[in-house]
């Protein structure tokens, strides 16, 4: 399942971008280390019962972009 479009603004001729946006994940097969969060996501997903939001929460580098 993918979680952003495929980024269409990214430079081909090697432009810089910003890391977050260079290696932010597409997917939930590329998310490392986020099992519960993963977990929780995908299956609100699949049923389709979807909350108004979700808080993500925790220090600076643990991957809440």
């Amino acid at each position: 399942m993918d979680l952003l479009p495929p980024d269409k603004e990214a430079p081909e001729n090697g432009e810089y971008v910003v890391l977050a946006r260079k290696y932010r994940p597409r997917d939930f097969s590329t998310m490392v280390g986020q099992d519960a969060l993963v977990r929780t996501l995908r299956n609100a997903f699949e049923t389709g019962r979807l909350a108004h939001a979700f808080l993500l929460a925790g220090v600076r580098g643990v991957g809440k972009t």
